[in-house]
């Protein structure tokens, strides 16, 4: 049987507890960015809510769409038209949108965005004003912003019903306690070796 230094043995134990408490200071750093990552992923890319099923579809109800655009979207694709004709009206006046008889699943298209399913990113300001933050001692993410918060409550009460959008997922979760698990293991028993 192997004899163990008693003081060796401290000197490990002191550099496991110093080591698995680094260890988890950037675990919870890092878990969270990759986090926020798949989040962003699965809302703004895949179209999913946290069922992993799809959002939406987008509404193909004729309307029209206004000619002012955000500098994010093509707005130079849309041409002032109505139902029948384009240009201005019979009285002169300028027409100032245009008609848009396959609903916004047409406008996505016309603006260069796909429109295959719902993956709320038309201007990228919705996803861009994510971030992570403190509130009482706990990570969080949410929106920047009151304008975007009312935005994505909006696309929730449009597409979610009683499925949630802006949530973290079960798998998302999983992979946060993954990330802190392996982490901090990893810190642990190296400090033995």
């Amino acid at each position: 049987m192997p004899i163990i230094n008693i003081q060796t043995f401290l000197e490990q134990i002191t550099k496991a507890v110093i080591d698995t408490l680094e260890a988890q200071q950037a675990a919870v750093v890092i878990g969270n960015n990759e986090l926020k990552a798949d989040y962003i992923d699965r809302i703004f890319l895949r179209g999913e809510n946290v069922n992993g099923t799809a959002i939406g579809s987008y509404s193909k109800k004729p309307y029209y769409q206004p000619l002012i655009s955000s500098s994010q979207v093509k707005g130079s694709a849309l041409q002032a038209r109505g139902i029948k004709n384009s240009g201005d009206f019979k009285n002169k006046n300028k027409r100032k949108s245009q008609y848009m008889p396959g609903g916004y699943h047409e406008y996505r298209a016309v603006v260069g965005r796909q429109n295959a399913f719902v993956d709320l990113n038309l201007t990228g300001s919705l996803k861009g004003d994510i971030r992570l933050g403190q509130d009482a001692g706990s990570i969080n993410i949410s929106f920047t912003t009151d304008k975007q918060l009312l935005i994505a409550q909006g696309n929730q009460d449009r597409f979610g019903g009683d499925v949630a959008i802006f949530a973290a997922s079960e798998s998302e979760i999983a992979r946060l306690v993954e990330t802190n698990f392996e982490m901090v293991s990893e810190a642990f028993f190296n400090a033995f070796k």
